[in-house]
């Protein structure tokens, strides 16, 4: 056999082992890996090192990807169920709401790109309340990441989902400037839409 080949049969038997280790153990991979014979003496010490490195971020990696399938799970069944149209609806961002939402952290931003991909399908977010003091059909989503961010939209029309306007909140009540902007961006959008032919 080609040492070559023998050293990536190995390398890929090793690998096997170690994503065993990582997804039923708390221990320590790297450490098993090392303590591995078949590993230390027929692989490279650069290669076992690199392969060391690869398991140690494959267990940094689980506790992630672990934490994103929970938050999806709830979105999944819905999709496995059929209970979504085929088409969303698509997004129209009015006035500055777009730039607001790219200013938003990181993780705020995530959890805002599920909730209004839901509102597209049709369904309602998670985390949401009617806000009747702006218009009629225009409900509020609520973010809490780090901070409590806020986003106004109406989806009652056939052709879009109308983001009217998003913000930090940091006050227990809603700003009401924020009210008073997606009040006046409501209004601009049922004229536009009345004066359509």
């Amino acid at each position: 056999m080609n040492s070559a080949a023998g050293k990536l049969k190995l390398i890929a038997a090793s690998c096997g082992n170690a994503r065993g280790n990582i997804l039923n153990s708390k221990g320590s991979t790297a450490a098993s890996i090392a303590n591995d014979s078949t590993v230390s003496t027929a692989i490279p010490a650069n290669t076992a090192s690199t392969l060391r490195t690869m398991c140690s971020s494959l267990r940094r990696t689980r506790a992630r990807v672990l934490t994103i399938l929970a938050v999806r799970s709830k979105y999944i069944h819905s999709y496995i169920l059929g209970l979504m149209p085929e088409e969303p609806k698509p997004l129209t961002w009015l006035g500055d709401s777009l730039r607001r939402v790219r200013s938003f952290s990181s993780e705020a931003r995530q959890k805002l790109g599920f909730e209004l991909r839901m509102v597209q399908f049709g369904r309602e977010p998670t985390d949401g309340k009617p806000m009747t003091i702006v218009g009629s059909g225009v409900r509020e989503i609520r973010v809490h990441a780090g901070s409590e961010h806020r986003v106004l939209y109406v989806a009652k029309f056939d052709e879009a989902v109308y983001v009217l306007h998003a913000f930090v909140k940091k006050t227990q009540k809603t700003p009401r400037e924020a009210v008073l902007l997606a009040r006046a961006r409501y209004r601009d959008l049922i004229e536009m839409r009345t004066r359509k032919p």
